[in-house]
Order: C-alpha cells, then structure tokens, then sequence
C-alpha cells in the first residue's frame, strides 16, 4: 500500500490501560508542569513569574489556553519587560520591548524552525513518509524558487483566470450575497496550487479546492499542550492531526501522479530531480500551509473594511481604475479580462494604496505567537537589560505586543492604513515596530506570492462589484466586525459576515 495513504489501524485498548496510561500522563504532567525553570550559570535568565502564580499547573495551561493572558501579565510583572517559565522540559523566555525583538529576530542562533518544531507541530513529514527527513533548508530553498520572476509570471495567468471563474459565478444577478472568507479560502488554494507547479486542471479542482483549505485548518487545530507536555501520548488532538495530514498527503500524491507530465515550474524540477513522492508532497505541504494560514484570512478582512470605507474604496479604486484604463486593449472588454493583461511588475509596484490597506489588515489581525531556539551553547544578551537567552532555551514573542501598543500606533484598534503613509509612518518611529512580514534575519519567505494573491483577489472584486456589509441574512452593517486580539491565530469574525456584490455600472 502508499506510503502516503496509508493509515495504521487505531488498536483497541482495554478500559483498565486506558485509564492507568491517563493517570499515568497526568502525574507526568503536574510533575514537569510545577518544576521551577533551570536558570543560567550567571544566574542571568529573566526571572520566573512572582512565586505562587509561576511555575504552576495553572500558568502551564493558561500558556496554552490563554496565552496573551499570560504573557502580558509576565511583560507586566517584569521590570526588564522579559521573563521565563518552564513548558514541561522546555525552558521558555518571554521576550518584549525593543531590546526582546532585536535578540529574538535578528540574533543568527535564534532559529525560528527549531522553536515551532516543539511549540507548533503541524506538518511532520515523518508523518506522510516514514523515511523523509525534515530537511527544512532543502524546502526553504523549493519556497524560494517559487517566488522567483519567472515562476510568478508563469502563474499569473492561471490565478487571474481563477478569480475570474469565481467572480463571474456571483455575477449572474444584479445582487448577490458572498461570503468573503470562503471565497478568498478558496482562491489562494488555488493560486499557490499553480504556483507550486500543478497544471490548471489539478489546481482548479473543486473538490481539492473546498477540501485542502479545511484538512489545513484541521491540521492546525488539532495542534495542543499533549503534543509538548507529554510527546509519547497520542491524544486525540495528535491522532487527529496525524489523519488530516495523511489524507491531504494521499490527495495531493494523487493530483501529483495524475498530472505527472502536465506540472511545471518547481514541482517539475523536484521531479526531474528524482526526488521521492513523500519529499515532493512535503514541498506541496509546507507551501501550502505557510500560504492557507494567513493569506486568504488577510484578503477576506481588506474587502471587509473596504466595504465600510469610502475614503478607502476609492483610493484602492483609482489606481486600478488607472490600470485598466492604461491596459485595456478595446472599449468592450470587461474588468476582468483586462486585469488578465496587467502585467506582474505593474501588479507588484503600482498599487501602493492597496499595499497600505493590507499592512493594516496584518497589524490588526496577524495576532500569531512566534517562537525561537538559542541553537548554541552560548547565551545571548538581551540588550542591555543584563538578562540573556541561554543556550538551548525556547524563547517566544507576541506580534500584538508591537502591533497594539498604542505609543507606537495611536488608537490601534481603528483600522486605518494611511498610518503607514510617508506623512506618518508610524512604524518607523520605533525599532521592529512592524513584523507583519518578518523581519532581521526570519523575514517571510513567501511575501511576494502572498503580496500577489492578495492583490488578484481584491483587484477582481473590487473592480467588479460595489460591495455592502451585511450578516448572514443580508441585513447591511454600520461597522466591520472588531477584531480579536486575544486568538492564537488570524480568523474570521465571531460573527459570520457576507458581501452584497452589486455589478457595478
């Protein structure tokens, strides 16, 4: 059988063991949950949380169930703003301020692929392959060559004529409601599918459209405390995780033999490369995840805000108004054939006011925890504060930490992009004040497809239909939904909210 759909039976266990392995785990756990934080031989690890707070059970949970709770009662409760805690065997630094981001984000031994290993196991290619290695430069490398010139221009076409596909489905009467999360969900699916190199067919296709997006999401939820506490326990989270990832593998196996001589781009290199069907669907995996968590979430949130925003509207709306006017090749095309002229320089350079709005969207919704590993045998200072990071301790960071705090962005909580403006330029007033593409050493591998996407998506909206924001029953909502700071990761609103798309005349 496949090594990339075959799932190991789920063996039946009697009552007795089930429950003397549950005792057992949770002795474990409250055993390694309260010891104390090993401190450096100079004794200058940040200090633990006040006694009786930290180390707890209490604290260990709340790390995993309420974590801005937790770390901004430590950046509180600490002078330096820097503080630690002991995540089962992890030794773990909470790190803020300026002199926290300069050694988390641009000191060379802070590896970021190390910290999330531990902290956020999601895509294990042991788990697809049992003989494929996580060979994180090899696919960090694969990531870079999808972002070059020639592999974008190559795509585009396809993504465009994805958009248009969806676009025109809503565009059979004068009114339509759309849900703009499950549309952009499904559109960056399909552009980072072309992207990687798969032939229009395979990366059109609807039923791995609808369900990739939400195998990943699947894959990212099931993700929790057992996996770092107790790392033997299969709970049920991990063998959730575990069937998510070998089902969206034996899809995506499958597209790749189906379409064998119609890929392109770097799905063909790694084939002609010989590399072994677990590697490539690694690649496809790991690309795919970095672009389905935040992206499409990114894009849904700039038509939500678009839609309450005339100022904004309008601005994003002249300068593609500009474009299509400079490229439309006849007076009867249509906006959406035009955008497939555009060419991708002009996409990348000539809609600063969109750019604006999405910088914006991320420092308002890219609520994301962040995590780094000293990989050396030394300490590293903490600038000036006399406190390090030891050698071979986890450190993390909260992007809201720079992003919400208001001695940076005034009134942080109103969307409002011209605070990036050359006239403003909040974020450049203080040192890493904005992180929404990485930043020092970890800047984001894949910011120009996600920046691409993005822009395809809002562009073939935006240039087709005047947008209304309502609920679910298509009621019209006086504000965009506000957004929550306090999730592990970006998502959409509690509340489900819709798109009334009116062609616009």
């Amino acid at each position: 059988m496949d090594a990339l759909t075959r799932v190991n039976p789920t063996p039946e266990w009697p009552p007795a063991t089930i429950i003397a392995l549950l005792v057992t785990a949770l002795a474990y756990i409250i055993t390694i949950a309260h010891r104390p934080p090993s401190r450096s031989r100079n004794d200058r690890t940040p200090k633990p949380l006040a006694t009786g707070y930290c180390p707890s059970l209490l604290s260990t949970w709340r790390f995993f169930n309420d974590r801005h709770g937790f770390y901004n009662e430590g950046v509180a409760a600490s002078s330096t703003g820097n503080f630690s805690h002991a995540v089962g065997p992890h030794r773990l630094i909470g790190l803020s301020r300026a002199a926290g981001r300069e050694a988390f984000f641009h000191r060379r031994e802070m590896e970021m692929v190390e910290g999330f290993t531990i902290f956020f196991p999601t895509v294990d290619p042991s788990q697809i392959e049992p003989s494929t290695g996580w060979h994180e430069y090899q696919i960090n490398g694969h990531i870079v060559r999808t972002m070059r010139t020639e592999n974008l221009r190559r795509c585009l076409p396809s993504m465009l004529a994805f958009a248009a596909d969806a676009v025109t489905a809503h565009n059979g009467t004068s009114s339509s409601l759309v849900d703009p999360f499950d549309v952009a969900d499904r559109l960056v699916f399909q552009f980072t599918m072309s992207a990687a190199g798969f032939d229009d067919e395979r990366a059109a296709s609807a039923s791995l459209a609808g369900l990739g997006p939400a195998l990943l999401r699947k894959i990212e939820g099931s993700t929790g405390s057992g996996s770092v506490l107790v790392p033997w326990l299969r709970t049920p989270g991990y063998r959730r995780r575990v069937a998510a990832i070998r089902e969206l593998a034996g899809y995506l196996g499958d597209a790749v033999r189906e379409s064998e001589r119609g890929v392109d781009g770097v799905l063909r290199v790694l084939m002609e490369k010989g590399l072994s069907m677990g590697e490539v669907v690694t690649y496809l995996m790991a690309t795919l995840f970095a672009a389905q968590i935040n992206t499409p979430l990114m894009a849904a949130w700039l038509l939500v805000y678009l839609s309450r925003n005339e100022h904004w509207m309008a601005q994003v709306r002249a300068e593609l108004d500009a474009a299509l006017t400079r490229y439309r090749p006849s007076p009867q095309e249509t906006p959406l054939h035009i955008l497939q002229h555009v060419p991708l320089e002009t996409w990348e350079s000539d809609f600063p006011m969109l750019d604006l709005c999405l910088r914006e969207c991320i420092r308002m919704h890219l609520t994301a925890t962040t995590y780094r590993r000293n990989c050396s045998d030394r300490d590293i200072p903490i600038g000036d504060t006399g406190e390090v990071v030891p050698g071979g301790a986890y450190a993390f960071y909260i992007l809201e930490e720079a992003h919400a705090n208001p001695a940076v962005y005034p009134d942080p909580e109103t969307w409002d992009p011209a605070r990036f403006s050359p006239g403003r330029a909040e974020d450049k007033g203080t040192p890493l004040a904005y992180l929404g593409w990485g930043a020092g050493r970890h800047a984001c591998l894949g910011m120009r497809l996600a920046k691409l996407e993005v822009a395809v998506v809002v562009a073939s909206i935006v240039a087709t239909f005047d947008l209304t924001l309502c609920n679910q029953l298509g009621r019209p909502l006086n504000c965009a939904p506000k957004a929550n700071r306090y999730s592990k990761s970006a998502h959409p609103p509690a509340e489900e909210v819709r798109l009334r798309c009116c062609t616009r005349n």
